[in-house]
């Protein structure tokens, strides 16, 4: 298993990409910096705002401008990328490893632990590249700023200190991108090209996240929402009730693709 999931690892991994999906990265978070500044001014601000925006995803309202959500998707879409490249499914590489694992279910099972992996990886590399724009603009305060509690009024009211509310929304975040990648790939193994499949999904999801926006559909039905912790505190609940639900939802969600997965691959055509 070992030995699989570190040449399904090598796929993604290149150090060209890794420096263009930096940058990219990087002007991410440089647009979320002049954002914030614009929308706060004269409120003063710091890292933690930046970091919340960034990884807590966005308020369930009609009147949120569609650039918006399009930021928000595009902070996961890089992901979405790499775990493209461990879908594989149809050329040499994959039938290469299929021969060394000897089984489908554990040559598949490679698979989820490799995009789990990039996922966790994703999401260090995801807030390190925040933590470091962010220090060059924002000041590193004990507390939160006096933006906080205008922006995220539920959060506040949580009365939780910036570290340990920042590491539960990046487990949520976390979770959540698991969870799109379970998908997205459970879902390539019901089509023939791989790469068509990725981006019939992909704009799907987004017209999904889309009407989820617009409090059409339940946040079940929005994938894109499921690394969000931000949206679901609009709801009349308390903050464990809030947490159980994303924790549960998101892991269940992931045990279900692994599921349909697991039973799809014993009858798909590798040829």
């Amino acid at each position: 298993m070992k030995e699989l999931v570190k040449l399904n690892l090598i796929l993604s991994f290149r150090w060209k990409l890794f420096l263009l999906v930096s940058g990219y990265l990087f002007l991410v978070a440089m647009a979320r910096v002049i954002l914030i500044a614009n929308e706060a001014e004269p409120v003063e601000v710091n890292i933690w705002d930046l970091l919340i925006q960034s990884q807590g995803g966005l308020k369930v309202d009609a009147t949120v401008q569609m650039w918006k959500y399009a930021g928000w998707v595009g902070a996961l879409a890089p992901l979405l990328f790499f775990s493209h490249h461990i879908a594989g499914l149809t050329h040499g590489y994959d039938l290469f490893l299929l021969s060394r694992s000897g089984s489908r279910s554990l040559w598949w099972s490679a698979k989820l632990v490799s995009v789990t992996i990039l996922a966790v990886l994703y999401g260090i590399w995801f807030l390190l590249i925040h933590c470091f724009v962010g220090i060059c603009f924002f000041s590193v305060e004990a507390g939160w700023s006096p933006y906080f509690s205008l922006a995220f009024p539920e959060l506040a009211q949580l009365h939780i200190k910036p570290w340990p509310l920042l590491g539960i929304i990046w487990v949520v975040f976390v979770l959540g991108l698991i969870s799109v990648t379970f998908a997205m790939l459970t879902t390539s193994l019901f089509f023939r090209n791989i790469t068509h499949a990725y981006v019939l999904v992909t704009v799907f999801l987004f017209g999904l996240g889309a009407m989820y926006l617009h409090g059409w559909i339940s946040k079940k039905l929005a994938l894109f929402f499921y690394p969000s912790l931000i949206d679901s505190f609009q709801q009349d609940r308390s903050s464990l009730q809030v947490l159980g639900d994303l924790f549960s939802m998101n892991i269940s969600f992931s045990l279900v693709c692994v599921m349909i997965s697991m039973i799809r691959i014993r009858r798909y055509n590798l040829s």
